[in-house]
């Protein structure tokens, strides 16, 4: 057996001999052809932008070999984790549901007729667009209790309005935000309430609405007196 590394071109023709030590004359030379080098091309191929939760679908293609599997690999995790992604042997990535630390992940196919053939491609991660599906409690109170907003693709740093108001807003998962007042009633008491997620990808929310509760009138001390007598 032996092993080498061809410099001749990709195609060129090798004749390939044996010499035993003293021996007068080599062996018949064995032809060889130089191969292509193995390679993997990715589609999509260049930068893709998708948004938290989102899949993408990634196809590869291996080049001067017959074996076409790969295996896949987030951010040099094998098959990807819960932080950034994850993706199947299939080639499909499901992106997280919250930011990672840097925005971007990198995908990497490995062909498995050559490891050291592989290709990348790297994914802009934006924040997902914010759903509510419930306002607790409602009629919210004006004093300043603490109100529940739940829903879906809630990002850190997103800010709950009430009636076009910002309020400090609390993330407390994708699916949950609080708020607490006190929260301004307008005129007639229904207030509408959006979530406004921030770059990258900043999306606001479909507009739902709630009742207010009127705040308890203030009695003056002469009614009060009155009240009493």
């Amino acid at each position: 057996q032996i092993s080498g590394t061809p410099t001749a071109p990709p195609g060129a023709t090798l004749a390939v001999t044996v010499l035993n030590p003293g021996a007068a004359k080599p062996s018949n030379a064995v032809l060889l052809t130089v191969a292509s080098p193995v390679q993997v091309q990715l589609a999509p191929a260049y930068p893709t932008t998708i948004r938290c939760g989102a899949k993408l679908t990634v196809a590869a293609k291996v080049l001067n070999n017959s074996n076409q599997a790969v295996t896949w690999q987030v951010n040099g995790a094998a098959g990807g984790n819960a932080t950034v992604g994850a993706i199947s042997t299939a080639g499909v990535y499901s992106a997280p549901p919250l930011l990672p630390a840097t925005a971007s992940v990198t995908i990497t196919a490995i062909a498995a007729a050559d490891p050291s053939a592989t290709a990348n491609l790297t994914v802009d991660l934006q924040n997902p667009p914010p759903v509510i599906s419930s306002v607790n409690p409602n009629p919210v109170p004006p004093d300043g209790a603490s109100v529940t907003i739940n829903g879906t693709g809630f990002a850190s740093g997103a800010i709950v309005y009430f009636a076009e108001n910002p309020l400090v807003t609390t993330f407390v998962s994708d699916t949950k935000l609080t708020v607490a007042g006190p929260i301004a009633a307008p005129p007639g008491n229904i207030a509408s309430v959006k979530v406004v997620n921030p770059d990258p990808g900043t999306m606001t929310s479909a507009l739902t609405t709630v009742t207010m509760q009127l705040s308890a009138p203030k009695m003056s001390y002469l009614d009060a007196v009155r009240f009493l007598q």
